[in-house]
């Protein structure tokens, strides 16, 4: 199938940046590219007006009836031809300014207080007590371990008792004394691209029930967990306003993926 090109426009003319449009290419990315478009501009006099590379100016490039986007010019050249004095602009969609952000995973680089240009800090660590899979081990997931007497932790031996080795416990201690892996879902990263608050915050505190041979019975004590820190993500250098944010995302895909 042909199309028939009858006019390339940038912002609805056929001339931008002192010069008439002369030649289009354009490659068209899929899902590993941006979609990047080449044109060449002429004039009579071979002086042109410098365009202005930011990522707070788009373009509205139109191509026939075929294609048409917000681009954004990310460089150029002048070069001089057989035809004269010839404007190279180059252009990328807008997925390019995801590349001026790299996500950093929470507290293996920076945690509630990193304020760095350029920098996002998203995740939470994946305790393996969290039976509510909130991003906190809390109350409620201690609740849980006791109620289904499970032990989500795999600290106990085979034939251990709960008496002998309590679950919560050991869950208590390696919390306070790891780093556990940490991750985050698809939400977890527009979130911090928005700037708002994810994680979960808040002082904790858990009841752990004690078997003392030197007292009649079992009781309970209640132990204070460390505070759970707001994540801010607080530079407004790093926010990338998402215009259509999708709906049907699944919050239970978690990767640790850090990067541009």
């Amino acid at each position: 199938m042909f199309n028939t090109i009858d006019q390339v426009k940038i912002n609805g003319r056929n001339k931008a940046f002192g010069g008439y449009i002369y030649a289009v290419d354009l490659d068209v990315g899929v899902l590993d590219k941006p979609t990047s478009i080449s044109v060449q501009f002429v004039n009579e006099g071979g002086t042109y007006q410098e365009p202005e590379l930011s990522i707070s100016k788009a373009y509205r490039i139109s191509v026939g009836n075929i294609f048409v986007g917000n681009f954004y010019a990310t460089s150029f050249e002048e070069s001089k031809t057989s035809q004269g004095r010839i404007l190279t602009v180059n252009f990328e969609d807008g997925s390019h300014i995801l590349d001026r952000i790299y996500v950093g995973l929470y507290k293996r680089m920076g945690d509630h207080t990193t304020n760095v240009p350029g920098l996002i800090i998203v995740g939470r660590e994946m305790h393996p007590c969290d039976q509510n899979q909130d991003g906190v081990f809390n109350q409620d997931d201690a609740d849980e371990i006791l109620w289904n007497e499970e032990d989500p932790c795999e600290l106990k031996c085979p034939n251990s008792e709960s008496e002998s080795e309590p679950v919560l416990d050991k869950c208590i201690e390696r919390e306070i004394s790891e780093i556990f892996e940490v991750k985050y879902n698809f939400d977890d990263l527009l979130d911090a691209l928005a700037g708002q608050v994810t994680n979960v915050a808040g002082s904790r505190n858990v009841n752990v029930f004690v078997n003392n041979d030197l007292e009649a019975g079992v009781h309970s004590i209640q132990l204070t967990l460390p505070e759970v820190k707001k994540n801010l993500n607080s530079s407004a250098f790093n926010r990338i306003k998402i215009k259509n944010r999708p709906q049907n995302t699944n919050p239970s895909f978690f990767k640790d993926y850090s990067g541009s």
